[in-house]
């Protein structure tokens, strides 16, 4: 019992992981929204109450630079930082 509850959570976080094959395999709206999924899952981490707001603005980005944010947290969360201030100064709420 306790092997089956291991193996279903360790195939529900492969599921998770970005994965450039699938990536290539999709057309682009598909792409975009793929990526999307897993910066806004990172960036609900830092803010999630505009964490929607700020994944929409960095899927502007070229897809190669989606990519590379996904593989760096910092520059991830740089980015995240540069949207909040622009929400702040439009007038937004952020937390």
């Amino acid at each position: 019992m306790v092997l089956r509850i291991i193996l279903y959570w360790l195939s529900v976080i492969q599921l998770q992981q970005f994965n450039l094959q699938i990536l290539q395999q999709l057309t682009s709206d598909q792409q975009k929204q793929y990526i999307g999924e897993f910066i806004y899952a990172k960036i609900s981490n830092v803010d999630g109450h505009s964490a929607g707001k700020i994944t929409g603005m960095l899927l502007e980005l070229d897809i190669n630079e989606l990519i590379f944010l996904l593989g760096n947290d910092y520059l991830l969360i740089q980015k995240t930082r540069e949207a909040q201030k622009i929400l702040v100064e439009a007038g937004e709420t952020v937390q």
